[in-house]
């Protein structure tokens, strides 16, 4: 179904008209929100085109479920460093909804009677950490960033949508949100038809590891691996997940990676993945991660326990061998009880129950295969999805066992400023629903250059060598959409 300009522009003068009426009244800044269908056949062409000249977009998409959110521009958006991130992102939402005008053409159109994101979205993610310290590395990206976008273009399998975002202030003229919005409305019919053509292929080009001091070398991080086993066969705590980044550049120096052939690789190669990609300015956030922290929808809530993990095999049967592996290593189970049970008692208090199997499964991705134990709960009233991703995160897969000692010692001994890496990335609507991922398998792509991350979870059974290589089989999912598979480098590069 296409959609008619005159609809578009008949709605949304109306939409702004009440707008006014409220900024005039109650003196704030009020949110219209305006759904109509729309025909596109790649969300990805919207992303990566130049056509809107913005400094803010993101990307999500989930291939298995064929759900794919594009947003461009900022409406408005929070950011914000300190310990209470998660709450005030929380309060900011509720507020900003409270006198919203959302009016969305939808419902009775789609086809696939499945249930559709659309309405007005905050799209983010937050630090690792909840410090106030960062690097330059990731310099814009705050403890918390989230943005009601401009234009929103959700697709779920032949269906989609899209949503226009405004601000209407107390003090703006009506006429000039008007000339706005209704230029903005024009250039979104444009890139209905186009589809992503991915960029031509460089055989010439080369990556190159860049030695960086702000990351501790192979051997510098296998000794870490080693003087944790020791305090956790001590007693000093159970568990730590450790962390290890490399940096890598084009050459030449003139060439820059390319977005939009980033993420069509991801999305081709991992189909059990979560990909997103997000835009600070002229760098991304991106990755394929295969960890749903959790999602809600109508009060229900999902999420999974994930950890314990082994490479795929070559071939059919060495691939079973690894999972029978995976599935009767005492060190990986162990692992693997211990995030189940610390997920399970974060959720207790916030749910009406909590349920799941008491023996994981198998998830195989590209290159890595993971136990895997999904939970499912019902979220108790008043309760939000930011109140769970609160409760949740960091979960042992991605911090440690007790929680605040892994931490501590993650800050003191790692040598890595984890910024947004194995933290939580997704998005909210008007309605409770939402969905965050761990971000894990990511990269902070920055013109020629990019910064990979992979973790790996320390238990007292653990061996350092054998880590390390865990390490290189996860950088291996970034590292193929950049352009190059991990066995073309020399692993001491690693």
């Amino acid at each position: 179904m296409k959609v008619l300009p005159g609809l578009f522009q008949d709605t949304l003068l109306r939409l702004l008209q009440q707008a006014h009426k409220r900024a005039e009244q109650h003196k704030k800044d009020i949110l219209i929100s305006l759904t109509v269908p729309i025909t596109v056949r790649d969300g990805l062409t919207l992303f990566s085109s130049n056509r809107y000249q913005q400094d803010s977009q993101f990307f999500w998409e989930h291939p298995q479920t064929q759900r794919t959110l594009v947003g461009i521009g900022c409406a408005t958006r929070i950011q914000l460093d300190g310990g209470s991130r998660f709450q005030a992102v929380n309060a900011y939402w509720k507020e900003l909804l409270q006198h919203a005008v959302i009016q969305e053409e939808h419902t009775l159109s789609l086809s696939s009677g499945q249930a559709h994101i659309s309405g007005p979205i905050l799209f983010g993610g937050f630090a690792f950490h909840e410090t106030e310290e960062k690097s330059a590395l990731w310099e814009g990206f705050p403890g918390a960033s989230f943005v009601v976008p401009l234009i929103l273009f959700s697709t779920h399998k032949e269906d989609t949508t899209v949503t226009f975002n405004y601000i209407v202030k107390p003090d703006t003229a009506l006429y000039r949100d008007e000339d706005y919005c209704v230029t903005i409305f024009s250039q979104l019919l444009v890139l209905q038809e186009e589809t992503y053509t991915p960029g031509a292929s460089h055989p010439e080009r080369e990556l190159l590891i860049k030695r960086d001091k702000q990351f501790l070398t192979a051997d510098d991080w296998k000794q870490l691996v080693s003087q944790s086993v020791q305090s956790i066969r001590q007693g000093e705590y159970q568990k730590i997940v450790l962390a290890r980044g490399i940096k890598i550049e084009l050459q030449p120096a003139t060439e820059r990676f390319n977005i939009g052939d980033i993420v069509n690789h991801l999305r081709h190669h991992h189909s059990n993945a979560y990909i997103f990609a997000l835009q600070h300015e002229k760098r991304y956030f991106c990755g394929a991660t295969p960890e749903l922290l959790i999602n809600t929808h109508n009060g229900t809530i999902h999420t999974m326990a994930l950890a314990g993990s082994a490479p795929r095999g070559q071939t059919l049967a060495e691939d079973q061998n690894i999972a029978m592996h995976l599935l009767q290593s005492k060190k990986l189970l162990e692992e693997h009880r211990f995030v189940v049970s610390a997920i399970y008692q974060a959720l207790q208090p916030l749910c009406a129950s909590v349920s799941y199997s008491e023996n994981p499964e198998i998830l195989r991705l590209e290159n890595v295969q993971h136990l895997i134990t999904p939970l499912a709960g019902k979220l108790l009233p008043m309760r939000t999805i930011l109140d769970l991703v609160e409760a949740l995160h960091p979960t042992p897969a991605v911090g440690g066992l007790p929680q605040k000692k892994a931490l501590e010692i993650i800050r003191q001994e790692e040598k890595l400023d984890r910024g947004w890496y194995a933290s939580p990335i997704g998005w909210l609507d008007a309605y409770g629903n939402g969905e965050f991922a761990v971000a894990l398998r990511s990269s902070l792509i920055d013109g020629q250059s990019a910064t990979l991350f992979a973790g790996c979870g320390i238990v007292a059974d653990s061996d350092p060598e054998e880590e390390y290589k865990e390490t290189c089989w996860k950088f291996q999912a970034m590292m193929n959409s950049l352009g190059v598979g991990i066995s073309t480098l020399p692993q001491q590069d690693l």
